[in-house]
């Protein structure tokens, strides 16, 4: 696992006990899910590459559109199985980042945390 944070160029990874979170940030919205999907094959191919897996079943992201108006549906894979979208994620092992959390960051990006037990 030491090398894990590695398989990635654009995720911002954190390790925390048997947490996994991934954070990425963008400006722009249409370039968002595809670039978490590549990123997510090359956290996928790590994975395989150290015989280990992802738990599908207790991973799932938040989504913040920067823009507040703008409904946008994001899909994300990993291993060719949807990742669920949740309303509240527990960050490094309590902190629940929600919606309203991600709201009150930076308005010119749009955030996507993912988190994986």
């Amino acid at each position: 696992m030491n090398d894990f944070h590695l398989c990635s160029s654009l995720l911002e990874i954190y390790l925390f006990v048997d947490d996994t979170n991934w954070y990425l940030k963008n400006k722009k919205l249409s370039d968002l899910e595809s670039k978490v999907n590549h990123e997510l094959i090359k956290v996928n191919n790590w994975l395989c590459a150290n015989k280990m897996s992802l738990s599908i079943d207790k991973t799932s992201f938040i989504f913040h559109p920067h823009q507040k108006r703008l409904t946008f549906n994001i899909e994300l894979k990993i291993n060719k199985k949807v990742i669920r979208h949740d309303s509240c994620i527990k960050y490094l092992g309590g902190k629940c980042i929600s919606m309203n959390l991600a709201k009150k960051s930076q308005k010119v990006y749009t955030h996507i945390f993912i988190l994986s037990k």
